[in-house]
């Protein structure tokens, strides 16, 4: 087994003093976040420090992310690019995947997650588990596999930072059964939400709208990551209760649900509604968004200015603003005003998921809103 830093060991001696003492009392204690006292758990119990989840309250049903955790790896070239040849550039590496962005972003607003992924016993599996403890990011409902590699994004970009090509290897996720996402769902038990992308096979998705069906209580939240992954979406749209995808991705799918070839996402927004999807947001980049709630019209909500960095990993900061709000009973207006100011926050870092997003910044953004109310 590997050493326990200081901060576990403390966790160690406080659960056994108190077996059954909550992750938040632990964060009392020690002075440091829910979120990361969840991180060191996970460590805890990988490394088999930990047997068992006795030590666990369950205070309040969280947030359960499935989907993606991939490596992003960025070649950018210094000059014009020469065919067959060796080009001078530099490599970049970070942490990528819908369901893993959106897991970190909210963990650091200080909502209660737990990813369920799917990662290889390989560097880059270690990379991506490190890296979820120190965020406190909760991996133990995910999968590991040895024999499949980790998810990878490698990117070549022109010396104008335009994408030349890219290379995207996904298949550890279609390697996830029916059955495996069955177990997974009950061992997660109580959730306050399930928020799904869509980089796992339809069959395991399936298993995710059937037991938000059995258990309405559990709110259901689809991201996808592409327009050629909205045939992994059941066509269920009545068990959907928020859908968030970007304006090409909305037209593609009224097309293949409705064969209705809309052009207008004004009109796509209302088909999705109409068939029963509860609450839709279609998001327009620069342009700020579209949303719509079953009984109510159509709004528009420009973005805020921004001194674009990077624009990768806006929409996930997005996306989990807007869930972040929801869950604490904001309006889907409010939570989009949230989300725009998250990308904001995103679009105005170098990183993914940004350096500056935190629990307080999310406390003060909710205050100052409230008070210009």
């Amino acid at each position: 087994m590997e050493a326990m830093k200081e901060k576990e060991q403390r966790i160690m001696e406080l659960i056994k003093q108190d077996p059954f003492i909550s992750q938040q009392e632990l964060a009392r204690q020690l002075d440091v976040s829910r979120s990361a006292v969840a991180g060191y758990i996970s460590s805890l119990t990988q490394t088999g420090f930990i047997q068992g989840r006795a030590y666990i309250v369950n205070e309040k049903p969280g947030m359960l992310i499935i989907g993606g955790a991939n490596v992003d790896r960025k070649a950018i070239l210094r000059q014009t690019l020469q065919m067959g040849d060796s080009n001078p550039g530099h490599t970049d590496m970070s942490r990528g995947g819908v369901a893993r962005n959106i897991a970190e972003n909210l963990s650091k607003m200080g909502s209660e997650v737990r990813l369920f992924t799917v990662i290889g016993a390989d560097s880059d599996g270690d990379y991506l588990r490190s890296h979820s403890v120190n965020e406190g990011i909760d991996l133990q409902l995910s999968i590991e596999r040895t024999k499949a590699s980790t998810g990878n994004y490698l990117a070549v970009l022109d010396d104008r930072h335009d994408l030349v090509f890219a290379v995207a290897d996904m298949d550890i996720y279609d390697t996830v059964t029916a059955e495996e996402m069955k177990q997974i769902l009950t061992k997660a038990g109580a959730c306050s939400w399930y928020v799904t992308d869509t980089n796992l096979p339809k069959e395991a998705l399936n298993e995710v709208f059937h037991k938000k069906e059995a258990q309405p209580e559990t709110k259901l939240a689809v991201i996808p990551v592409s327009a050629q992954k909205l045939d992994r979406i059941p066509e269920r749209p009545e068990v959907i209760d928020l859908l968030i995808l970007n304006r090409l991705e909305a037209l593609a799918l009224t097309e293949r649900w409705f064969g209705i070839r809309e052009t207008d996402e004004e009109r796509a927004i209302r088909k999705l509604i109409e068939h029963g999807i509860r609450q839709v947001i279609i998001t327009k980049g620069s342009e700020g968004v579209l949303l719509m709630e079953a009984g109510g019209e159509p709004i528009a909500k420009r973005a805020p200015a921004a001194d674009v960095e990077d624009v990768t990993g806006a929409g996930d900061a997005f996306s989990s603003g807007v869930l972040h709000g929801l869950s604490l009973g904001m309006t889907l207006e409010e939570a989009a005003d949230t989300g725009l100011a998250t990308a904001k926050l995103t679009l105005e870092s170098k990183e993914t998921v940004s350096e500056w997003l935190h629990e307080k910044w999310m406390t003060q953004l909710i205050k100052n809103r409230r008070n210009e109310t």
